[in-house]
């Protein structure tokens, strides 16, 4: 399980490096008058309200701001092509003994967000959203959605270590901090918000677990302050974990420079299962 940071000491990349200098303050006052706006308006209550409409709305006002002044991160809050989902598919296509010529280029599973970093050597999908409108009551669709959201997410696992391969400099420093990568989901459903973490403790092993749940604060109840401190803890959290990965990439980035050995590449190849037998295919 991961031992959750304190909001006082997730790191921030800046110009001059990474440190401490964290605008929390900001951001939970700005979270706070979007959902007190959201409320006063009333309109996420319309049964009519679109899943685009609420991701704008609603969602957005949760997760943009995190990210707002860290250099090089990109944010898509639409249907966007996952690049990782589409290598797997048509590796897979390549591989399938039903292959024929007339088989077409596979497209990758779509996610409602993205969020990548593009380093100097590598290009990362870290963070993956599906998104349901709350007012949808579909067991089937929240089946379907969980199930696609853990399988793009081995889909990035995957695409960051073969992006890492492609340097073919995989020394024993760089093979033990690629061995503790972690992407991250969003998976939203009813008003609520599920963070997922997707890691490989173990060979070929891929483990998908919930890290938090918590209910987006947009109604006024009795425990609405509660929903709210709780709405900013994880998001704030969320942040740190994800800036851990950034600060792994950096560091890699750092031995790179020094053109290290190729001495562990096919070890690193060997932990990677991307088969049409693979979990969460």
């Amino acid at each position: 399980m991961i031992d959750f940071l304190s909001i006082e000491d997730s790191p921030v990349y800046h110009d001059n490096g990474w440190d401490n200098e964290l605008d929390l303050e900001e951001f939970a006052t700005g979270l706070t008058k979007s959902m007190a706006n959201i409320i006063q308006k009333k309109k996420m209550y319309y049964r009519d309200i679109s899943e685009n409409t609420y991701t704008v709305m609603v969602l957005s006002k949760l997760f943009e701001p995190l990210f707002d002044n860290i250099i090089g991160v990109k944010l898509f809050w639409a249907e966007l092509e996952s690049p990782s989902s589409k290598k797997r598919k048509n590796l897979e296509q390549e591989f399938s003994s039903k292959r024929s010529k007339k088989n077409k280029t596979q497209r990758g599973h779509k996610s409602d967000f993205n969020l990548s970093w593009a380093s100097e050597n590598m290009k990362n999908e870290l963070v993956l959203g599906e998104f349901v409108k709350p007012t949808l009551v579909d067991p089937k669709k929240y089946q379907m959605d969980r199930f696609k959201l853990a399988r793009m997410l081995k889909d990035i696992f995957d695409g960051r270590i073969k992006e890492l391969l492609k340097t073919g400099h995989i020394n024993q420093q760089i093979f033990d901090i690629a061995r503790t990568f972690k992407v991250f989901g969003i998976f939203s459903y009813g008003g609520n918000i599920d963070i997922w973490c997707l890691d490989q403790p173990y060979y070929q092993v891929y483990v998908c677990k919930e890290l938090f749940f918590f209910p987006v604060p947009t109604r006024i109840h009795e425990k609405y302050l509660s929903d709210l401190f709780t709405a900013i803890e994880m998001c704030w959290n969320l942040k740190s974990l994800i800036m851990i990965e950034m600060k792994k990439i950096a560091e890699i980035e750092v031995i790179l420079k020094s053109n290290p050995s190729n001495t562990h590449s096919d070890k690193l190849i060997e932990f990677i299962s991307e088969t049409s037998k693979s979990p969460f295919r």
